[in-house]
């Protein structure tokens, strides 16, 4: 990780601009959840061409923050059209659609909005009743296929999965029964956020505590973590 702007040096963004040079062929540009800018670019591309691309999308960004801080501080959601939800980190306009006849609410992206289809009248829980269901269905389908590649990884076998909505952590590992507890939540972090959290408790399988031990064997599978969970704090 690289810092590729500073604010001596940056005179048009008012944070930190991070630089990650990968294996990939176009430029790519992602805000994370603390505002950071977060640039991921080939390892042959220069820093002129970097700064280019960063400059051509300044009012991207600079939506992405305001919707990000709209999200943040609209707490608790109302479930209204026009109300931001984060999706993998992905700020998404909330848009309730009211249909007739609706058998079920459906749930879906489309472009920068979230469109939830509901039947006329319906209340605000049932709407986040919505929400919340197709929102563990899909944190469901993604952890699934993490934990089973990295138990084989790791070399670990977990028995159950849960998945619930928890205030004072991102995941729990009970090792006599070999269960992992996953935080709903997760899926308003980048989906990095939730492989970090899927390998610290598989990690846990093989060290019961955080002794230098485990930090070792999270490291040797994650050399990044540290990146990763500054954006869980």
């Amino acid at each position: 990780m690289a810092l590729l702007f500073n604010r001596q040096h940056n005179d048009f963004f008012d944070d930190k601009i991070e630089l990650v040079r990968r294996s990939r062929k176009n430029l790519n540009l992602r805000v994370l959840p603390d505002g950071t800018v977060r640039v991921s670019a080939p390892r042959r591309a220069g820093q002129k061409e970097i700064i280019a691309f960063v400059q051509a999308h300044q009012r991207w960004i600079a939506q992405q923050r305001q919707m990000i801080h709209e999200a943040q501080k609209q707490r608790p959601c109302r479930f209204v059209s026009g109300e931001v939800i984060l999706l993998w980190g992905r700020p998404l306009h909330l848009r309730i659609i009211e249909e007739d006849p609706c058998d079920q609410p459906r749930v879906f992206v489309e472009g920068d909005s979230l469109n939830v289809c509901v039947p006329f009248h319906t209340s605000v829980q049932q709407r986040k009743k919505a929400v919340e269901n197709w929102q563990r269905s899909l944190i469901n389908n993604s952890v699934i296929p993490l934990i089973d590649d990295w138990q084989e990884k790791i070399g670990v076998k977990v028995n159950k999965i849960t998945l619930r909505t928890m205030k004072s952590c991102w995941g729990t590992c009970t090792a006599q029964t070999r269960r992992i507890t996953i935080n709903i939540a997760l899926i308003e972090k980048p989906m990095t956020c939730l492989n970090y959290v899927v390998v610290h408790e598989l990690c846990h399988l093989v060290h019961h505590n955080h002794s230098s031990d485990f930090w070792q064997l999270l490291t040797d599978h994650l050399p990044d973590w540290r990146e990763t969970s500054r954006l869980l704090k």
